[in-house]
């Protein structure tokens, strides 16, 4: 997940923007070397050249402001990236421990209530025919067995959905 996250990338992409902004700043504390050079002709056939250097020279500032401000920028991007992780880390975990506990309840459906509410069914209609049960009773199982099934189809959505949402949280295709 850490490695396939958009937004941690995004994230890791601004910290490296500051580093950039930084090493900018730091080149832009030298004052630059300005060159010149130009030809002055007269009109009575006479040339004259010009060659001049230039340096300014810094007395005060030495871009202090903008490295302290890359700096800043750069200690809120990795703070940034800090959270994103942090924060990649939790909805992974979230969604692994929604995922096992909707898996576990689609086992349990599968390995035990289903088989029970269509056994409870089957007897209740063979106990009807035998005149040991109502009507009453037959239906009553039928809407428990009907229930069931709506409830399991229910657990199967979630199981979906957290599996889903573990898909988004890692950034990945997960086999089921």
């Amino acid at each position: 997940a850490l490695a396939a996250r958009p937004d941690l990338k995004a994230a890791q992409l601004s910290e490296r923007a500051a580093d950039a902004s930084i090493r900018l700043q730091e080149a832009q504390r030298i004052p630059d070397v300005t060159l010149g050079a130009g030809v002055n002709q007269v009109p009575a056939g006479g040339s004259s050249f010009i060659f001049g250097v230039g340096v300014a020279l810094p007395v005060h500032d030495r871009n202090q402001g903008e490295r302290a401000k890359a700096l800043i920028e750069k200690r809120k991007a990795q703070n940034q990236q800090q959270l994103i992780a942090n924060q990649v880390l939790s909805d992974v975990d979230k969604a692994l421990v929604a995922f096992a506990i909707q898996k576990r309840r689609v086992e349990l459906y599968r390995t035990g209530v289903l088989t029970k509410v269509d056994d409870i069914q089957n007897l209740t209609e063979f106990a009807l025919k035998a005149g040991e049960s109502s009507t009453i009773d037959l239906l009553d199982a039928i809407r428990t067995r009907r229930d069931t099934l709506a409830s399991y189809y229910q657990t199967l959505f979630d199981y979906e959905a957290s599996l889903l949402d573990l898909e988004l949280a890692t950034a990945t295709l997960l086999q089921k």
